[in-house]
């Protein structure tokens, strides 16, 4: 049987341009989320109630959704782990998940979720959560996104974890064959990382400029680790699965 293996895109046109409309949004934003604070705590204070709190942190059906979308991280596991089972069976992948895709997808996760957010800059930056704030009912300063504090010993404001997973997967967008495919991956991925930001802004357990500054990361991970693993092929000059070694079609200009 010939295996279903995904080509690249005949053009990286779409996702440059793409990331091109995501800095011309992105670096206004985090220029004006750097110089006026105001703005994170007005975005914060929409959801905050100076008798109950943060009502969303304690009431249904809030506290329920996030451990519905946090649910897609195993989902998105089980999609992977079918695309190898179907590979090992049938000897085809699953729609663009080849090896290669599967590997930049967990990169991606590894690095991204996993060591720059939760590991480095959650544990080590010191920025409180609006919760623990004066402003919002707490004892500790509010600081800045972009400035080192004192305030968290760990597991702290800057940046989301949970919005960094679900902007992961505007991994789906890079990897898709297809203008339509790429278009409904990075809509979904910046959509399912923007609601989870939002929701965690209404839980008092983030600032608007750590959602945006956990989208920049991870979005821009997502770019950069696409453009060495799988467009210049840094996968392919490490190892490849044995039967998986050719390509179907040529590698893009760069």
């Amino acid at each position: 049987m010939t295996e279903n293996r995904p080509t690249q895109p005949t053009t990286d046109r779409g996702n440059a341009r793409l990331i091109a409309i995501l800095l011309a949004i992105g670096l206004p934003l985090a220029v004006l989320l750097s110089v006026e604070p105001g703005l994170d705590r007005w975005a914060t204070g929409l959801f905050y109630d100076s008798e109950r709190g943060f009502v969303a942190s304690y009431t249904e059906p809030w506290i329920t959704l996030r451990k519905l979308l946090k649910v897609a991280g195993v989902g998105l596991a089980l999609v992977l782990l079918a695309s190898v089972a179907h590979r090992v069976l049938r000897r085809s992948y699953l729609w663009v998940l080849d090896w290669r895709a599967i590997a930049y997808i967990i990169a991606v996760i590894a690095l991204g979720p996993g060591l720059i957010v939760n590991g480095v800059l959650k544990e080590h930056w010191g920025r409180a959560r609006p919760s623990h704030t004066v402003d919002f009912g707490g004892a500790k300063t509010y600081s800045p996104p972009l400035v080192i504090a004192d305030q968290c010993d760990g597991n702290c404001s800057f940046v989301s974890g949970d919005a960094a997973w679900g902007f992961a997967f505007v991994t789906f967008g890079f990897l898709g064959r297809t203008r339509r495919q790429r278009l409904v991956g990075f809509a979904g991925g910046l959509a399912f990382g923007t609601t989870m930001g939002l929701l965690r802004i209404a839980q008092g357990g983030h600032y608007l400029s750590d959602i945006f500054y956990s989208g920049l990361i991870t979005v821009g991970l997502a770019w950069l680790l696409y453009d060495l693993l799988i467009r210049r092929g840094w996968l392919d000059r490490w190892a490849a699965p044995k039967g998986d070694s050719e390509r179907t079609g040529p590698r893009p200009a760069a």
